[in-house]
């Protein structure tokens, strides 16, 4: 099961659904596995875009999670 990684930092309601940001260090491995993992969409969706360095600990991700809906 999926858990986001880090920890809250905000949570607000727009039209009666809560959305939840999230901040996370890369020295957590469950961060660090997710960026790995997420990266590929900033070479197909940023022009000029590039990896970050995951070696280096001092980068802080933030996760916007939005309610899921199922029909």
């Amino acid at each position: 099961m999926f858990s986001h990684p880090g920890e809250i930092i905000e949570s607000y309601e727009v039209n009666g659904n809560t959305y939840t940001v999230y901040r996370a260090s890369l020295r957590d491995p469950s961060a660090l596995t997710l960026v790995s993992r997420l990266q590929i969409l900033v070479l197909l969706f940023v022009e000029g875009g590039t990896y970050i360095d995951t070696s280096d600990d001092r980068w802080q991700i933030y996760i916007l999670c939005a309610p899921c809906q199922y029909d």
